[in-house]
């Protein structure tokens, strides 16, 4: 299958999120899942199941995430996890190690628990782009009101005044 040109599309909630910026008509026959994301899974333990506690319920109330997201999100908060314990490692052993080989010169190798954050890390930021949790990819979100809006302090205010 060739590969497409341009950007990949954005989902349609993200797009009427964001205000349509491009203006271009919307998808009619596009899917439109229906349900609220299912319970964590009970594989995710420790840092990955407080991670999909934690993001769950920020994605329900922004009414980004549904039912078909939640592989999205079950492999983000493993990722997560991962990134967490590889960090950790490297924080007590270190980024560079000393390898000694045949030769007298000593060697310097990044550590493999460094390798496997960098890796996670990249997985992490992908999935968080795909859901719009970064800065950057959340500034250009625009909510219509509902949970989110009704929650802000700043909402709150412009009601007061």
């Amino acid at each position: 299958m060739p590969a497409k040109r341009g950007p990949k599309p954005q989902p349609t909630v993200l797009k009427l999120l964001r205000g349509n910026p491009g203006k271009r008509a919307v998808p009619k026959r596009e899917p439109v899942p229906t349900g609220k994301l299912p319970a964590c899974p009970e594989h995710l333990e420790g840092k990955a199941r407080d991670a999909w506690l934690a993001f769950a319920v920020e994605l329900e109330t922004c009414g980004i995430a549904t039912s078909l997201d939640a592989v999205a999100l079950t492999m983000l908060c493993s990722s997560y996890a991962l990134y967490c314990e590889a960090l950790s490692l490297v924080e007590a052993n270190g980024t560079v190690w000393l390898e000694k080989g045949d030769s007298k010169i000593p060697k310097f190798v990044y550590s493999p628990y460094w390798a496997v954050m960098n890796r996670e890390w990249k997985n992490v930021l992908a999935v968080l782009r795909e859901f719009g949790m970064t800065p950057s990819s959340r500034s250009s979100v625009q909510t219509t009101g509902g949970q989110a809006e009704a929650a802000s302090p700043f909402a709150a205010f412009r009601k007061a005044n």
